[in-house]
C-alpha cells in the first residue's frame, strides 16, 4: 500500500470537517428579514443539527469546525460589484487569491492521481492558504462597505 492510500485509510476513522456550513433558523429568518433569500442562487436548504449529525455520522466525520462570518457578507457585496463599484483596492486581489487557491487544487488533483504525497500538501496548503486569504479580504470589503444603506443593514 503506498504511503497516500495508508493515510487515507487512517483518515477514515475520526475526519474533521473543517468547512461545515450551518444555517440555524435565526439566521436564516434574519436573512430573509432583510431581503436575502437566497445563497448564490440557490434557496436556503433545510438544515437542523440532527440533518447536520446525521450526514457527518454518514461520512465518517468526527468534528466539525462551524462559523456564521461577516466574509459571507462580503462575498455578497463582491458578487454585487457590477452594479455597485467596490473600492479600487478590492477589485485585484480576490481574482489572484481565487488563482492560487485554483492552482493549489489542481496541483492537489495531479498529486492524488500520481500517488505523489508532497505535491499533494503542497496543493492543500494553497487551497486553505488562497481561501482563508480570500475570506479575510471579503470581511475587509464588506467593513469596507457596510456605510452604504443596502449592505449596512445586513448586519444584526
Amino acid at each position: 500500500m503506498s504511503d497516500i492510500q495508508n493515510m487515507l485509510a487512517k483518515s477514515n476513522n475520526g475526519r474533521i470537517d473543517i468547512y461545515h456550513h450551518i444555517l440555524p433558523e435565526e439566521y436564516v429568518a434574519k436573512l430573509k428579514g432583510i431581503g436575502i433569500t437566497t445563497a448564490i442562487g440557490r434557496e436556503f436548504p433545510d438544515w437542523s443539527p440532527e440533518k447536520s449529525l446525521d450526514f457527518m455520522k454518514k461520512n465518517g466525520i468526527s468534528k466539525a469546525i462551524t462559523s456564521i462570518s461577516t466574509s459571507v457578507l462580503g462575498e455578497r457585496v463582491w458578487q454585487d460589484r457590477d452594479k455597485v463599484a467596490v473600492p479600487d483596492h478590492h477589485n485585484k486581489m480576490p481574482h489572484i487569491l481565487n488563482g492560487i487557491t485554483s492552482i493549489g487544487m489542481l496541483l492537489s488533483i495531479w498529486a492524488i492521481v500520481m500517488l505523489s504525497i508532497w505535491p499533494a500538501v503542497l496543493g492543500i496548503a494553497l487551497v486553505i492558504i488562497g481561501k482563508s486569504w480570500y475570506l479575510d479580504r471579503m470581511v475587509w470589503l464588506y467593513r469596507d462597505m457596510k456605510h452604504l444603506p443596502e449592505y449596512g443593514k445586513w448586519l444584526y
